[in-house]
């Protein structure tokens, strides 16, 4: 058995207005969960970072990762961006933003929902699949505020997300306004694939990136909530397998107060299989 990872995201979009702080921090710290806790010695890890995540480059490895993978491979995919909705021909997709997206250039220089279901299709029967976002826009219920209390001291949040241009927006709501319907989530129902989502399909700016002051440098470290909380959640249940980590994450930042609200799907709508199991 083979576990593969693949890493990808952007701090720099290489788009005026669009750069993040907490993205590649956020890769390092799901690489270093991986090896750490669930066996080193069986990964194969690749990163696109930046310059080199266009969305081309991210999508022709993803398809050459699930051609190599076998029944009992495991293959997960994390990703810490910026995600955005784009009207795509007669339909509205949830997509993740690639280095040098660019609005006229819509589908090739985003990565679609609908691209990820078919790259996932590919797989072999018996691979397992994990897909984790930290981007806005992508997972499966609707925002509801969750922030009844003040916020916590200390914390500071910059909102995670990308606006359309004018001439999107008057798209997308023109297609709601023909019956379109939004994707419920960004992998849909596909049953092999277990899909975590910092965030609801109809969210945009209350997905977070955190900031945490090192108390004796001064020096402020940026991590996106989703992911940041995940490797939290890792180290504070050693027992757990991957799919449950991502259903207590979702509990981890509500009891946090974030408004973001976190989602996972599976088969059935949750995440019911054990799929990715630390070792004993």
């Amino acid at each position: 058995m083979k576990q593969y990872g693949i890493l990808v995201g952007c701090n720099d979009f290489g788009v005026e207005g669009a750069s993040l702080r907490g993205c590649i921090n956020d890769l390092r710290g799901f690489y270093e969960m991986l090896a750490t806790f669930f066996n080193y010695e069986g990964w194969e890890f690749d990163f696109l970072i930046d310059q080199r995540n266009t969305a081309e480059a991210q999508r022709q490895l993803i398809a050459k990762i699930i051609s190599y993978a076998v029944s009992g491979d495991i293959v997960v995919l994390h990703n810490s961006s910026h995600g955005t909705k784009v009207p795509n021909g007669n339909k509205i997709e949830s997509a993740n933003c690639a280095y040098g997206f660019n609005w006229n250039k819509i589908p090739e220089t985003f990565v679609l929902g609908s691209q990820y279901q078919e790259l996932f299709k590919a797989a072999k029967p018996g691979v397992l699949i994990y897909f984790t976002t930290d981007s806005c826009c992508s997972g499966y219920m609707t925002r509801r505020g969750l922030l009844s209390k003040p916020e916590p001291e200390n914390r500071v949040i910059v909102p995670k997300f990308v606006t359309q241009p004018a001439d999107i927006q008057w798209k997308i709501e023109h297609l709601k306004k023909t019956g379109v319907v939004a994707p419920r989530a960004m992998i849909g129902e596909m049953v092999d694939v277990a899909f975590g989502s910092g965030c609801g399909p109809l969210e945009t700016d209350y997905i977070a990136d955190v900031g945490e002051t090192d108390p004796t440098t001064g020096q402020q470290t940026w991590f996106g909530a989703y992911s940041r909380n995940f490797r939290e959640t890792a180290l504070a249940y050693p027992g757990k397998s991957f799919a449950e980590l991502m259903k207590i994450t979702c509990s981890v930042l509500a009891h946090k107060q974030y408004e973001q609200v976190p989602t996972t799907y599976g088969p059935s709508g949750i995440i019911d299989r054990p799929y990715l199991q630390r070792p004993a």
